[in-house]
This record gives structure tokens, C-alpha cells and sequence, in this order.
């Protein structure tokens, strides 16, 4: 399927047009996943059914009419076995004021971004024990590197499936 949007997605010209119809299939998606109802659970393991990524997703939640539906999404579709993964260029994309997206962020991993300052990190990581420990890894966030929040402020190596693939001759 993904390849599929890729191809028809790049045929749209218009940024409205392609807005309405991500819209569009977002709400068809979050509809069907719905009445598909929850996934088995296994040792304590809820099964994943999909995961859905939504890149420049500011591009949606900055329009009142598509919040909603990502709201419901994040906030129900987790339970069914489903992974949303919002994607935006800033940490300040996922705030507003009518609802707060990181409020449903159970992971987030904040990628190189131009503004390093503790205060706009801090809200989109959650709490630091140390903002001390924060800013020294915050120096040495650069491109391929993400920063993650799981107990204390952590730098992790992003790799391309395609990298890995290469280096490791899968």
C-alpha cells in the first residue's frame, strides 16, 4: 500500500488537495481500524496490527477540522494494537491550545532540530532529572542521532532500514 500513496500522492499537485485527501484516508483508516475492535493479548503482550506514520504531520494538526481525528486516533487506535508515529519539524508542532498532542506521546524521540534550548525540549521529552545531563546531550545531537527520554536523556543512532541492510549485507 505504501508504495501505492507514495506514487499517488507525488501525482497531486496541489498542497490543499493532498492535505484533504490524507484527511480523508486518515478518517477512513481510524473508521475501520475502530470496528475492528482490540488485538489478542499473550503474556502480557498486546499483538501490533499496523503502525501508522504520519510525516510533517503539523501539516494536520495545525487545521482544527484534522486535530480531531488525530486526537481519537492517538488517543483510542493505541489500545487496538496500532503505533502512531507523528513526524514534524518542530517540537512546538505538537502544541496547542485547544489540546496537547505529547499528552498522548507515550515515546517520544526528538531528531536534530535547529532550537537545542532545554525549554522546548523539555515539554516535548517530559521531565529531566538533570537538566545538566540534558544539555551535554543535547551538544552532541547531529544528524542521525535522536534524542530519547527513558529515565534520563539518552542520544541514540537512527539508521535507515536500507543503511542497516547495506552494512550488514542482508
Amino acid at each position: 500500500y505504501s508504495i501505492f500513496f507514495e506514487i499517488f500522492f507525488k501525482s497531486l499537485k496541489s498542497k490543499e488537495i493532498k492535505q484533504f485527501v490524507t484527511f480523508n484516508l486518515l478518517k477512513y483508516m481510524y473508521d475501520n481500524i475502530k470496528k475492528s475492535g482490540d488485538t489478542a493479548v499473550t503474556n502480557n503482550i498486546k499483538a501490533l496490527k499496523h503502525v501508522i506514520i504520519i510525516d510533517e504531520a503539523q501539516n494536520f494538526l495545525q487545521h482544527k477540522n484534522a486535530r480531531p481525528v488525530i486526537e481519537s486516533m492517538l488517543r483510542e487506535l493505541r489500545s487496538m494494537g496500532i503505533i502512531i508515529i507523528l513526524i514534524a519539524q518542530e517540537t512546538q508542532d505538537f502544541v496547542y491550545k485547544d489540546f496537547n498532542f505529547m499528552s498522548q506521546i507515550q515515546f517520544p524521540i526528538c531528531a536534530n532540530v535547529k532550537d537545542k534550548s532545554s525549554k522546548r525540549i523539555i515539554p516535548f521529552l517530559g521531565s529531566v532529572n538533570s537538566e545538566v545531563k540534558l544539555s551535554a546531550q543535547l551538544a552532541k545531537l547531529e544528524g542521525g542521532k535522536a534524542l530519547i527520554n527513558i529515565g534520563e536523556p539518552k542520544l541514540i543512532e537512527l539508521k535507515q532500514w536500507w543503511k542497516t541492510k547495506k552494512e550488514q549485507n542482508i
